[in-house]
C-alpha cells in the first residue's frame, strides 16, 4: 500500500508540474520578433531557395540549426507556424520536466528515490521556464537536449554512445553545446575508457559533419550573429556579469548555493561533469555578454539540471541529518529559501504578464505596418528595419537589417564600441544601408523627452544627411522619395 501511494504521489506532482507549464504558456501567448527569423529561414528552405533570410545571400543569421530544419517539417507538413512552435517548445518544456525528474532520480538515495517528481514541480514553478515555451523559440528545445545528455551521463556513467547523439544534437540547436559535448567525451573516456572513446567518436561525427557542412554553405567558421553581438571589450563582460547578477536575484542563488550539496553523495564522481558544465556555461554566457531580452532565456539550460540537484541535495543533507535539531535547523532554512522563491516567483509572474501584453501589441503592430508595406510595395523592393522577424515574415520582401544579424556587411565590418549597450543592439552601418536604396526604412521619430530606448543604428540614421534628404514620412515608415 505504501509503495502503491508513493507511486500516485509521483505520478500526480509530474501531473501538476505539466499542468502548471501548460496553464502558463497559454496565459502568456506570445512570439518573440526573432522567432520570425528562424520561420523565414525555414520557409525559404522548404521553398527550395536554401536555408537563407533573403534569397541569394547565404548568411547565418541564425544559431538554431535544428529548430530551424523543425519549422521547416511544420511548413512543409502545411501546419500554421506560429501554433506549431508553441506546440514543440510546450512539448519540450514537458519533456525537459521529465528528465529533471529523471535526473533527480538518478542522485537521490534510493529509499527517496519515489519522490523525484518534486524536481520537476520545483522546475515548473518558474515562470520564465514557460515563458520561453511560448516564445517560438528554440530555449527549451535546447534545455530538452542538454538535460538529456546529462541525464544519459550520470544514469550510464559515460558508458552508452547514445551520450553523444543527443549532445551533437544540443549542439546543432545551439552552438555553446560544443562545450557539453566535449564535456561530456572527456569524462566518458576518465570513467570508462574504451567504452567512452565512443561517445566522443558518436558527438564528433554527428557535429563534425555538421560543422564542415555549414561552414561550407555559410563560408565562416562562426554564426553571423556571432560577429554581430560579441566583441572583445571588459564592458562586454561586465554586461555579462550584470546579467547573471539579475539571475541570482531571482531563484538563481538559491540553486546554485544547494545544487553543490550532492557533492556529499557516492554519486559525485559521475557529477564532476555536470558541475563543470554549470560552470563552463555559466562562465560563456558572463564573457559574450549576457542577452538582452527579460527573464533569463540563457540560464533556462541550465535551470533543470540546477532544479534536479538542488532538491536531491536538500533531501540528501536532510537524510543525513544526525538529529532532530539537525533537521529543524535545515527546515528553517529550506523554509527561507521557499520563501523567497514564493516572492520572486509572484513577482516574476506579475512582470511576464506585463510583458506579455507589450509582447502581443508589439507583434500585432508589426502585422499592420506589414499590411502597410504590402499595399505600398513592389515584389522587388526591400525594406531596412531594426525589427526584422515579422516584417520579413509577413511581407517576404528582401529585408535589410540595420543591426547586422542577417547581413554580413555590418556584422563583420562596422566598426563601433561593443559591450556598453543592449547585447546585439550595438552594431549600425547607416551609409551601407543608404547605399543599398531600401524603398523604406522602418525607423521610430527622434522625439525629444520620449521615454523610450534608443538604439546607435537609430541615432546614426538621423544623422545622415542623405536620410533626411532622400526619405520621407508615410504610414508605413520612411519611404524613398521618387522623382
Amino acid at each position: 500500500m505504501a509503495r502503491l501511494w508513493r507511486v500516485s504521489f509521483w505520478q500526480v506532482l509530474l501531473l501538476l508540474a505539466g499542468a502548471l507549464v501548460i496553464a502558463q504558456v497559454y496565459w502568456f501567448n506570445w512570439k518573440l520578433d526573432d522567432a520570425y527569423i528562424s520561420f523565414a529561414y525555414a520557409r525559404n528552405w522548404v521553398e527550395g531557395k536554401g536555408i537563407v533570410f533573403n534569397e541569394g545571400e547565404r548568411v547565418e543569421g541564425y544559431t538554431c540549426f535544428l529548430w530551424v530544419a523543425l519549422m521547416a517539417l511544420g511548413l512543409w507538413l502545411q501546419l500554421p507556424i506560429e501554433p506549431w512552435s508553441t506546440a514543440l517548445g510546450t512539448v519540450f518544456a514537458l519533456g525537459s520536466l521529465l528528465l529533471t525528474a529523471a535526473l533527480a532520480h538518478e542522485v537521490l538515495p534510493q529509499g527517496r528515490r519515489w519522490a523525484a517528481a518534486g524536481a520537476a514541480l520545483l522546475a515548473a514553478l518558474w515562470p520564465p521556464f514557460a515563458w520561453w515555451a511560448a516564445s517560438g523559440m528554440e530555449t527549451t528545445l535546447f534545455a530538452f537536449l542538454v538535460t538529456a545528455s546529462l541525464w544519459a551521463h550520470v544514469r550510464t556513467a559515460g558508458s552508452s554512445p547514445w551520450v553523444g547523439v543527443v549532445a551533437a544534437l544540443a549542439a546543432l540547436t545551439r552552438p555553446e553545446a560544443w562545450l557539453l559535448g566535449g564535456l561530456l567525451a572527456a569524462d566518458a573516456i576518465r570513467l570508462q575508457r574504451r567504452k567512452g572513446v565512443w561517445v566522443g567518436l558518436t558527438f564528433l561525427a554527428i557535429f563534425g559533419t555538421y560543422f564542415a557542412w555549414r561552414t561550407w554553405y555559410y563560408g565562416y567558421l562562426l554564426p553571423n550573429t556571432f560577429y554581430a553581438k560579441v566583441g572583445t571589450t571588459t564592458e562586454q563582460i561586465v554586461r555579462g556579469w550584470v546579467y547573471l547578477k539579475s539571475f541570482l536575484w531571482n531563484w538563481g542563488a538559491c540553486l546554485f548555493l544547494t545544487a553543490w550539496l550532492p557533492v556529499v553523495t557516492a554519486h559525485r564522481r559521475r557529477l564532476l561533469v555536470v558541475y563543470a558544465f554549470i560552470a563552463l556555461y555559466a562562465a560563456y554566457v558572463v564573457v559574450v555578454g549576457g542577452d538582452v531580452f527579460h527573464f533569463f532565456r540563457f540560464w533556462v539550460p541550465l535551470f533543470p539540471a540546477l532544479c534536479a540537484l538542488s532538491y536531491a541535495g536538500i533531501l540528501h543533507v536532510n537524510a543525513l541529518a544526525p538529529s532532530w535539531q539537525d533537521r529543524i535547523a535545515l527546515g528553517a532554512i529550506v523554509g527561507l529559501l521557499c520563501f523567497w522563491l514564493a516572492w520572486t516567483t509572484r513577482v516574476s509572474l506579475q512582470e511576464q504578464s506585463q510583458h506579455a501584453i507589450v509582447a502581443r501589441n508589439l507583434r500585432n503592430l508589426g502585422f499592420v505596418t506589414c499590411r502597410c508595406l504590402q499595399s505600398k510595395t513592389a515584389p522587388g523592393d526591400s525594406v531596412a528595419s531594426l525589427g526584422i522577424g515579422v516584417i520579413k515574415w509577413c511581407t517576404n520582401l528582401r529585408v535589410i537589417d540595420m543591426l547586422g544579424l542577417t547581413d554580413l556587411h555590418i556584422a563583420r565590418h562596422a566598426q563601433v564600441p561593443m559591450g556598453a549597450g543592449l547585447a546585439g543592439h550595438e552594431k549600425y552601418d547607416s551609409k551601407y544601408v543608404l547605399s543599398r536604396k531600401p524603398e523604406y526604412i522602418l525607423v521610430s521619430p527622434l522625439v525629444p523627452g520620449a521615454k523610450r530606448i534608443v538604439l546607435p543604428a537609430e541615432r546614426d540614421m538621423w544623422a545622415q544627411p542623405e536620410f533626411l534628404m532622400h526619405y520621407e514620412k508615410d504610414e508605413c515608415g520612411y519611404r524613398r522619395k521618387h522623382p
